[in-house]
């Protein structure tokens, strides 16, 4: 399970990326830009902010849960190790 979230991690990693270089490809001169290119441009901008925040928090809790597992992982070498003496 926690496989499928980090290739769901970085697969949005994946689309973010892309969005931003979109954006990039995109830019010209906000004076040439209509109020609606504007808008429309927030709103993506907007959108690759909230999922990027997403990712960090996702990221987080990755983190914290392989900690979690690793220290489990190590009691249960030690009194693995204990009890074959």
């Amino acid at each position: 399970m926690a496989i499928a979230r980090l290739l769901h991690f970085h697969d949005r990693q994946q689309y973010i990326r892309s969005s931003i270089c979109m954006m990039g490809s995109m830019a010209m001169k906000d004076e040439k830009k209509t109020k609606k290119q504007l808008i429309e441009e927030l709103s993506v901008l907007k959108r690759i902010i909230q999922e990027l925040e997403q990712s960090e928090s996702e990221r987080k809790r990755m983190g914290e849960s392989l900690q979690r597992s690793e220290k489990r992982y190590r009691e249960f070498g030690f009194h693995l190790r204990s009890v074959m003496r």
